[in-house]
């Protein structure tokens, strides 16, 4: 897994887009700022982080976060007080599977850490397959809390951990 340090920039460049408009799918549940800031916070890490342009405010909600060799990759990120551990699930809610991509790329926003966890991806089809569907009123499996919005999980164990920009481009390009 990847550990990237989130600096002041970066904060000020997610607070200067959300004041143009409501980002992703996001904002399509129930217009949560603060799902909306930890999404695109994570994106804008990562993109500076593997060289890929910056998020920027489109007003499609559709559109993938990044493009690498054709292979378009979809960023999850959750927001969590704990550093990652390996016995971690990740999860994506229902609605937003509906983008067209080819993998996802989960990660976590550590805050009281002020840093971003890349945890690794796993192609999208793999997760559609694997991933267990869970229901309002369900429980997460790593932490037992409700689900309030469906979505699916995966445990860790079921995605290729990432360590730099060349097993990004290995894993999505073989």
């Amino acid at each position: 897994m990847i550990i990237l340090k989130i600096g002041g920039i970066h904060h000020a460049y997610v607070k200067c887009e959300l004041a143009k408009g409501s980002f992703g799918r996001r904002g399509c549940l129930a217009g949560d700022y603060n799902r909306q800031y930890t999404g695109l916070l994570g994106e804008t890490v990562i993109a500076d982080f593997f060289g890929f342009d910056r998020p920027v405010y489109t007003g499609n909600p559709d559109k993938c976060d990044f493009d690498l060799c054709g292979q378009k990759i979809d960023v999850k990120t959750e927001k969590t007080r704990a550093p990652f551990r390996r016995e971690y699930y990740h999860s994506a809610l229902e609605i937003q599977l509906e983008k067209i991509c080819n993998w996802i790329m989960f990660a976590k926003y550590v805050y009281p850490h002020n840093q971003i966890t890349v945890c690794g991806i796993v192609r999208k089809s793999h997760f559609l397959s694997n991933a267990k569907k869970l229901k309002i009123g369900d429980s997460f499996p790593s932490s037992g809390k409700p689900v309030s919005i469906p979505c699916r999980s995966i445990a860790h164990c079921e995605i290729i951990e990432l360590y730099n920009y060349d097993d990004l481009k290995y894993e999505v390009t073989k």
